[in-house]
C-alpha cells in the first residue's frame, strides 16, 4: 500500500486499480489508453502515476492539456481503438498507424480551441438538461402534494 495511484488495463474507475509504494513514472496531465486487457479504453490521468506496461500513455507535443482538450480526445481515441481487441491488441506500432481525424484551422493545424469549446457547450447543455429534469421533478412532487 502506498501514495502512488496505478493505473491498470481495466474498463473501470478510469483504470485506477490501486495505490503503490513506488514513486510515480508518469506526470498528471497524460492520456493512458489500454492496449491489452480492456483494449481501447482511454482516460485523462490528472495526477502523477505509475501505469501497467499494457497501457501507452501519451502527450502533446506542443500544447498542454486540459480536462476539456482531453474529453475530447479521449473519446476520438476510444473510438479508434474499437477495431482492436484481446487478439489484435492497438500497440505502439499500430496506434502510430490509425488515423485519427481531428478538426483544423484554414492554415492546417490542429483546431485544439474548437475541440475545447465543444467539450463546454457539452456540459453546458448536460447541466441545463439536468436542471430542467430536477424542475420538473419538483413541479411533479408539489402537484401531488397538493392533492
Amino acid at each position: 500500500m502506498g501514495n502512488t495511484l496505478f493505473i491498470g488495463s481495466t474498463a473501470i474507475n478510469h483504470g485506477k486499480t490501486a495505490r503503490i509504494g513506488q514513486a510515480p513514472i508518469f506526470k498528471p496531465n497524460t492520456i493512458t489508453v489500454c492496449y491489452n486487457g480492456s483494449v481501447g479504453e482511454t482516460f485523462y490521468q490528472t495526477e502523477s502515476y505509475w501505469a501497467s506496461d499494457d497501457i501507452n500513455v501519451l502527450t502533446l507535443r506542443d500544447k498542454e492539456l486540459n480536462p476539456e482538450l482531453a474529453e475530447y480526445l479521449c473519446a476520438i481515441l476510444k473510438k479508434a481503438g474499437k477495431k482492436y481487441g484481446y487478439t489484435y491488441k492497438w500497440n505502439v506500432h499500430r496506434m502510430k498507424t490509425t488515423d485519427i481525424s481531428l478538426p483544423i484551422v484554414d492554415d492546417g493545424k490542429i483546431d485544439f480551441q474548437y475541440m475545447e469549446n465543444y467539450i463546454k457547450a457539452i456540459q453546458k447543455l448536460t447541466i441545463k438538461n439536468v436542471v430542467d429534469y430536477k424542475d420538473r421533478v419538483i413541479d411533479k412532487t408539489i402537484e401531488i402534494i397538493k392533492y
